[in-house]
C-alpha cells in the first residue's frame, strides 16, 4: 500500500512539474507565418507501450505557404538533404536520447512539397519507441525541430528555415 502510496504521489508531483502532454505554446523561434506543435498520445507510458508523438505545421499567416511536407525524421547531426524532423528528447538524468534507428530517407520530390492556404495545417505520427530506446524510467521532456532549405523546381519559393515546437514532458516506465 506505501508503494502506491509513493507512486501515486510521484505521478502527482511529476504531473504538476511537467508540461502537458498538449501543451499548446509552441516556439517558434520569430517566425509567425508556421506554428509547430507537439503532442503526445498520453503523459505516461509503461514498458511496451507505444510512444506516440504528433506533429502538427500549421499555417497561421493570411497567405499561402509552400513546405516541404515529406517531414522525413532523422537525427539532428544529419545532413539537411535527408533532414527534415529532428526529436530532441531530454532523458531523466538530462542527457540527449540518441537516434537509435538507421533511417534511409530518400530524396526530395517536387511532390513533397505543399501549399499551406491560411489556417491548413499537415499532421504526422511517429512512434518513437521505434526509433528511440527507451532504458531510463523518469520523466523525460521532448521538442522537434522543423527544418527545409530546399525549393521545388515546379512552383513558387518554400518557406525556408528552422521552427522549434513547443516542449512536452511525459513519463516512461514508473
Amino acid at each position: 500500500m506505501g508503494k502506491v502510496i509513493a507512486l501515486f504521489g510521484i505521478m502527482m508531483i511529476s504531473m504538476c512539474v511537467l508540461s502537458s502532454c498538449t501543451d499548446t505554446s509552441p516556439r517558434t523561434d520569430g517566425d509567425q507565418d508556421l506554428n509547430l506543435l507537439l503532442s503526445f498520445d498520453r503523459m505516461a507510458y509503461e514498458e511496451g507501450q507505444s510512444i506516440s508523438a504528433t506533429i502538427t505545421l500549421k499555417n497561421q499567416s493570411k497567405e499561402a505557404i509552400v513546405v516541404n511536407g515529406r517531414l522525413a525524421l532523422n537525427a539532428p547531426e544529419s545532413p539537411d538533404a535527408v533532414r527534415d524532423l529532428a526529436f530532441h528528447i531530454a532523458t531523466p538524468s538530462n542527457q540527449e536520447l540518441p537516434l537509435a534507428a538507421r533511417v534511409n530517407v530518400r530524396l526530395l520530390k517536387d511532390t513533397d512539397f505543399v501549399t499551406l492556404s491560411p489556417g491548413d495545417q499537415i499532421q504526422r505520427t511517429y512512434r518513437l519507441d521505434q526509433f528511440y530506446r527507451f532504458v531510463q524510467t523518469g520523466a523525460f521532456e521532448a521538442y522537434v525541430v522543423y527544418q527545409n532549405q530546399s525549393d521545388p523546381s515546379d512552383s513558387d519559393a518554400a518557406w525556408k528555415g528552422e521552427l522549434r515546437s513547443n516542449t512536452v514532458g511525459f513519463i516512461f516506465g514508473e
